[in-house]
Order: C-alpha cells, then structure tokens, then sequence
C-alpha cells in the first residue's frame, strides 16, 4: 500500500500525527492519528473535525484511521474510508 510512500510527521494543532502519501496512483493516502487513553472514535472525529482530508483530497480514497493506547500498552484501531469525489465515508 502506501507504506513505501513519503511520510510527513508533525505534532501539535492542526497537523495530524502521520499522513502517508501514496507512491504509486490508485492507492488510498493514509491519515493516522493516535491517542493515549482517549478512545480510537475521538481520534477518528480529530481527524474529522479538523479537516485533515483536504491535505490528501487530490489522492481520492483516503483512509482514516484512529489508534488509542493506554499505559498498559493495550490498543485499539478503528478505519475508516473517505472518497473526496463523492464526500462518502464508510468503515472498513
């Protein structure tokens, strides 16, 4: 997938935690964000609420996806698909 892709890190407001950009067309760009004791939703909604989609929009399909952890290094994920065209979200 979008992993041998470029990777653009930067932390704090209005930048999501990882945004991977696909190398090859076709391929969905991946916007992670994660979150320390908070759930994998309320990572999902960040993501949401703050519009990162529009960094990727020009890829098309872009995953979403949201990753809580706690203290004991239990996790969660949840992922979502998102279609700049038609503005549908689904979950994977």
């Amino acid at each position: 997938m979008a992993a041998s892709g470029k990777l653009w890190k930067a932390r704090g407001k209005c930048f999501c935690d990882y945004l991977f950009l696909p190398v090859k067309p076709g391929r969905p760009a991946i916007i992670l964000e994660l979150k320390k004791g908070r759930s994998c939703e309320e990572a999902l909604n960040q993501i949401k609420n703050r519009g990162y989609m529009q960094r990727a929009e020009k890829y098309g399909s872009i995953l979403l996806v949201g990753i809580s952890y706690d203290e004991k290094k239990h996790h969660s994920c949840r992922i979502e698909e998102w279609r700049a065209d038609s503005r549908k979200r689904g979950q994977l």
